[in-house]
């Protein structure tokens, strides 16, 4: 049921390069896990929209792939998510990482910025306090309308991001229904959460290979294929006597009271991020 208290509604998309902190960004000032978010890159492969109420204010937060330099078909389309939802959005975020600053590809986003978007420091929390007035300085040169230096893992500066945010977004109706957190099919959320719990438990060189989807879903269980890209890569997923997937599987259903039983299987499908049939398959 939509709110009826609604008076203002708009899209914010928040942009940057690879593993700035975006995701958890979003869910800071959502006030929800509605993103997943993990320590490597590439983490998000499509637009999401997270729904929420501020105030008398509904604000979409889109969260986007991080603007990388890969050249597979996969960040194309990365890219292609990213440049749809920026050109339809009321308002950009460019989201900086405190330690790595304001770079080159900082400064090739900022290009296409407008005077009342906004930039934000992300993790101020790992640095020290010098470095963040530093980072601060150098997005300065950039004409923008507000400048924020925020931790989403201690919550310093969301709350005046939130506000910020809700202040700005166009008069008008809601755009969703107020029950609405996540603007993705039931499905798709199911396999980003299922990914989320691999994530946390492999090593460095083999998350980007990584894809799931749903393949069935009924009242007896619903199927999730994790699918990798060569054979010696299957094994490390499923872990010495199935642990690592009987674990994430746990930890996914958990997340995930009301879905059928979750079951996971593993499959290899060769360089599948250089496969436009493959990618299409797995809505990517």
């Amino acid at each position: 049921m939509v709110s009826e208290e609604v008076e203002r509604a708009g899209f914010c998309v928040v942009v940057g390069r690879t593993n700035v902190g975006k995701s958890a960004l979003i869910n800071a000032v959502a006030g929800e896990r509605a993103t997943i978010v993990s320590r490597h890159p590439n983490t998000t492969r499509r637009a999401v929209r997270v729904v929420t109420q501020v105030g008398r204010t509904q604000l979409v937060l889109v969260d986007t792939p991080g603007q990388s330099l890969g050249h597979d078909e996969l960040a194309r389309r990365c890219q292609r998510w990213c440049e749809d939802e920026w050109q339809g959005a009321d308002l950009a975020l460019l989201a900086v990482d405190a330690a790595r600053g304001c770079g080159l590809r900082e400064r090739d986003l900022a290009r296409r910025l407008r005077p009342d978007d906004v930039a934000v420091v992300t993790r101020c929390d790992l640095v020290p306090r010098a470095r963040v007035v530093e980072v601060l300085a150098q997005l300065a040169a950039i004409p923008l309308a507000a400048y924020f230096a925020t931790s989403a893992h201690r919550g310093e500066g969301v709350a005046e991001l939130r506000s910020y945010l809700a202040d700005h977004m166009p008069p008008g109706p809601p755009l969703y229904e107020s029950d609405l957190v996540v603007d993705v099919p039931r499905a798709t959320w199911v396999a980003e959460v299922v990914r989320e719990e691999l994530l946390h438990h492999l090593r460095d060189e083999l998350p980007e290979s990584l894809a799931c989807t749903v393949e069935s879903w009924s009242e007896e269980g619903v199927e999730v294929v994790i699918y990798v890209e060569r054979p010696s890569q299957r094994p490390i997923v499923i872990g010495s006597r199935g642990r690592i997937l009987a674990d994430v599987r746990r930890r996914a259903q958990r997340r995930l009271p009301t879905v059928p039983p979750l079951v996971l299987r593993v499959k290899v499908a060769r360089d599948w991020r250089r496969s436009p049939r493959m990618l299409d398959d797995l809505g990517v």
